[in-house]
């Protein structure tokens, strides 16, 4: 929160804090009537790995994640998963492929 009222502070941003009602990201995509997934491009400003954790990757299969400056522990849990990082950055330099290694099966059932 410090962060984000500094920043508006530099830039003469006016700053309010609102609440909102937030959702798991695999209950969004059920909501939404998302299965697999082909590629999925995931900029959320930091909050990569919170939103990573509430994805169910058995009910909602990614192929391809494309992530925002992945940090360390992103690259883990995705490794972890059987994903692996393909070695090469997309768009701005900082963005990182990674590929479903063996889940391919997921997508043709």
């Amino acid at each position: 929160m410090a962060h984000a009222r500094r920043y508006a502070k530099r830039y003469g941003v006016h700053f309010q804090q609102h609440r909102l009602r937030v959702v798991r990201f695999s209950a969004l995509l059920s909501d939404m009537g998302v299965g697999k997934i082909d590629v999925l491009f995931l900029d959320v400003e930091g909050a990569e790995l919170s939103a990573l954790q509430t994805l169910d990757f058995r009910q909602h299969p990614v192929r391809y994640l494309v992530v925002e400056r992945p940090s360390p522990a992103v690259t883990r849990m995705l490794t972890a998963r059987g994903y692996d990082d393909l070695g090469f950055a997309f768009d701005s330099g900082g963005d990182r492929v990674f590929f479903g290694a063996g889940r391919e099966s997921a997508f043709f059932l």
